[in-house]
């Protein structure tokens, strides 16, 4: 059960904050969440765009949500699963956000594999980049400025106010790049990556971000304050006006 919000901490109108006193508390929000925005357009045969992200949450939130889905009974079939972003690694490796959704979503769902799109690590970054963008595009329905629209967008944030891999001290020029994929080098390991850019991001129709740990708990409070300048304040700000943003918590603001 949710914890009352703290609103008044909510600086960015438009942006909702639901505060659990658990990591499995949060996660089956989420998972309730996700599956309420699906079951909205379960009459359409339209493909349904999801984009997921790593983290230490994740490995929660996918058991949660396969258990999920399968009670809800609702057909799968027009799913289709890409990523928010993904480490330059190859499909089996440990550190790959594809092989941790593959283990405890996909193949417990018995997700076919023509509906989950997922970066090409082992391949040069930039040439990932470019598949995975094409890709999305050939599945997406575009915006009207020509990003490609993704349902419900599943975020995290790290201690350092990064979302996706969008980390802080990039350049402006980075910053405002209209890439829907692009290769970055992260300020960790591993350090090739591949991420939505913010434009995209600010495109989707849902966000989900999941931030759970106590040493969040800063930069979350700092992130929901109008001019904070982390990645992550940043992709708050963009979705002021577009679609719905939830922004779940295991800790209170």
């Amino acid at each position: 059960m949710a914890e009352s919000s703290t609103h008044d901490l909510v600086m960015l109108p438009g942006i909702q904050l639901e505060q659990f006193g658990s990591t499995n508390e949060l996660s089956k929000r989420a998972a309730e969440l996700f599956v309420e925005q699906f079951y909205a357009s379960a009459h359409s045969s339209e493909p349904f765009i999801i984009a997921l992200s790593g983290g230490r949450v994740s490995q929660l939130f996918f058991r949660t949500l396969t258990a999920t889905l399968r009670a809800s009974n609702l057909p799968l079939a027009t799913l289709h699963f890409f990523w928010a972003d993904e480490r330059c690694v190859a499909a089996q490796d440990m550190d790959s956000n594809f092989a941790v959704a593959r283990s405890d979503l996909f193949d417990p769902l018995g997700i076919p594999e023509s509906q989950v799109h997922r970066i090409e690590g082992e391949l040069p970054p930039d040439q990932a980049a470019i598949k995975a963008e094409a890709e999305l595009c050939r599945i997406a329905t575009r915006t009207l400025s020509g990003q490609p629209l993704i349902d419900l967008l599943i975020l995290g944030m790290g201690e350092d106010g990064h979302t996706a891999s969008l980390f802080p001290n990039e350049t402006e020029d980075a910053q405002s790049s209209p890439a829907i994929y692009r290769h970055i080098v992260a300020p960790k390991p591993p350090p090739n990556r591949i991420t939505l850019g913010y434009p995209t991001i600010a495109s989707a129709r849902t966000v989900l971000a999941l931030v759970s740990g106590p040493n969040k708990h800063e930069p979350l409070k700092n992130a929901l304050t109008a001019g904070h300048p982390s990645p992550f304040a940043k992709i708050l700000r963009s979705r002021q006006k577009s679609g719905t943003t939830t922004v779940l918590t295991d800790f209170p603001i």
